[in-house]
Formats: C-alpha cells, structure tokens, sequence
C-alpha cells in the first residue's frame, strides 16, 4: 500500500512538501504542502498521520517549492488565517489552492475548505486506513471562472480506503449538498456524485474529481437538453464584430457557435440514459488540459459508455455518432475571448 508523504527541503523550514510531485505539464510551477499546528514534528509524515494526528493546513500552491520564500509566506499565510477567523467561521482552514502565493498578501486569489474537527484515531492493524471524519463547517465554492463546483456545509470528509487521497461525501439528507454551475451561477447542475475525491498521489494530485450525470428532461416536455446546453460543451468560429467601434489593432471579437452534441429537443431520443461526464477539476489551472478536463470514459473504464449523437452530419443529412474508446476522450476548457486584446 503507497502512503504518499511529506518532508522539508531543510530542517528549520516550516513546511513540509509532498515528496511525490505531481506530473504537470512542465510550463507549470506547483507543489503540495502541509503546515502543521505543531512545529518540530519528525519527518517525513505521512499523509495519514498528517489527517489523524496533527492538524494543519494542506497547501496547493501555484509555484515551485524552492521559489518559495518559506518564512515570509507563513506569516503572511498566519495573517490572512486571523483575518478570516469570524464568529460565523471559527473552524479552521484545512484546504488552501493559492494561486500566486509569491503576490502581497492583499493580492491572493484563492479558494478554501473551512473544516470543523472530528474526534482523533489511533492507528489500527488492518488491511484499510481508519481515518478521522471531519465536517465541512462554511459551504465552499470552487471558481473556474463561469463554471464553479459548489461544496455544502455538513459535507463529511475522510481519507479514502486506500490512505493516497481523501473523500468529501456529501450529507445523504442534502441531495444538492454538491452542484456544478455554469454561465457564472445562473445554471445549477445537480447530477453530481454523492462523492468528490481529492488524490494526493499521481498525475492529478490537488485536483477534485467526482461524477455529473447530465440530467435528461423527458420527452413530451417539449424542450431540449437544457443541462447539456448550459454546459456549453461546442466548437466557434471567431470573427470581427462588425457592430462595435474598431481599430486594425483593438476590436470587439463575435462568434458562432456549434453544438458537439445534439441538444435539441428532437435529441434526446439519442439519449436513451443521461450522459454521464467525468469531471476532473484544478481550481489553480482551470485551462491546463491535463489537470482540467471532463472525461467521456470513466476513469477506470468500469461504466459501458454509449455512441454520442454528435452536432454533425454527413452531406445526406445523417447524424454522425460518436463513442468515446479510452480515458483520454476528454472535453477541456478553453479561453472565450471577447476583443482582440484578450
């Protein structure tokens, strides 16, 4: 069974680092760190004993481990812990996604799990990791710019079975406890898994995964896929906005769109079960396709996955159909400009 684990650079450092990093692409800076209440702790410490024994903070930070300045972070790091501490959220902050740790402490841009504290455990013999259950305390939102991931308070979160990542499960008597959202929050997708799953080993360590089932409408609603729709999942074509005032080098840029999959009301009948999407979500690199993707193929390739009637046709008029073959069959993000300039 591999554990991953964390250790210093140097001995009087306050952080220890992940030793296993993850593989991202090599363009991005990132690591993984952990900032125990207690100093002085030996090392390394595994991520089990770091979930059960020693509370802290888990850090995903968006630069390399030996760029950073270690003490001046922390202090700066302890403050914005103070000035975050309120009555309405007395708990701790236990996840923190830093997305320019090296910026002034007023610039940081960031998303968090605030936790409340489950009773400890003490290691046992057994062939599975017993962990402590700790409750999400303050409902937390995932921003990927218009799309955002929506954790509710009362979540319950654990190291998983394995003891390599740690699981948020949703409260059973919240079915909208967790929600995927597009078009910034005016679109709320509740399909997704009872389950979101936060690896700290390969290629995806830091990232949020879980499952979204597409929720169909029936058919004699008489409306299309809205669900699929709001997602926006399509190819464009872009184009100078001939309606807005330009200059050769400044103009406003306009679009068309075109659907990868059928949404029209006439489509749905293509889909004989919702779809069923995979997302794999890094708040720090919404636009990284190895880090951000919505998969078509579950991961483990466990879930048959059917043909996918497709936004095109052939030159006689025939659906074309897809089906997705491997886990890399991957929907990613990309950048929606709206000017020349962005």
């Amino acid at each position: 069974m591999f554990i991953p684990s964390f250790a210093k650079l140097n001995s009087d450092d306050p952080l220890y680092f992940l030793l296993e990093v993850p593989e991202v692409d090599a363009r991005i800076d990132y690591c993984i760190a952990f900032l125990p209440d207690e100093p002085g702790l030996q090392q390394p410490l595994s991520l089990t004993d770091t979930w059960n024994r020693y509370p802290g903070i888990y850090l995903h930070l968006n630069i390399a481990k030996a760029a950073l300045q270690q003490p001046s972070f922390v202090t700066a790091l302890h403050r914005l812990l103070a000035e975050l501490g309120t009555p309405l959220a007395p708990s701790p902050i236990r996840f923190l996604w830093l997305e320019n740790p090296a910026d002034p402490i007023g610039q940081w841009r960031f998303n968090a799990l605030t936790l409340q504290f489950g009773a400890p455990v003490e290691p046992v013999a057994s062939d599975t990791v017993t962990t402590r259950v700790d409750t999400v305390a303050s409902p937390a939102f995932f921003s990927f710019r218009n799309y955002g991931l929506f954790v509710a308070g009362g979540t319950q979160v654990g190291l998983n079975p394995a003891g390599d990542g740690l699981v948020l499960t949703r409260e059973l008597s919240n079915p909208q406890g967790f929600y995927l959202s597009a078009e910034f929050d005016t679109q709320r997708l509740y399909g997704v898994d009872a389950e979101i799953t936060l690896p700290f080993a390969g290629a995806i360590a830091g990232c949020l995964q879980t499952t979204l089932t597409v929720q169909k409408p029936d058919q004699d609603t008489h409306e299309g896929y809205r669900e699929l729709t709001a997602l926006d999942i399509g190819f464009r074509m872009f184009f100078k906005d001939a309606t807005q005032a330009a200059t050769a080098d400044a103009f406003a840029v306009a679009a068309h769109r075109y659907p990868f999959l059928l949404e029209d009301q006439a489509a749905l009948r293509h889909y004989p079960t919702p779809l069923m999407l995979y997302p794999t979500l890094d708040p720090l690199h919404p636009l990284e396709a190895t880090r951000t993707y919505f998969g078509l193929v579950h991961p483990l390739g466990s879930v048959k996955v059917s043909d996918l009637p497709s936004g095109y046709c052939t030159n006689i008029g025939y659906t074309i159909h897809l089906t997705p073959q491997a886990e890399t069959c991957r929907l990613v993000f990309a950048q929606l400009p709206t000017d020349s300039l962005s």
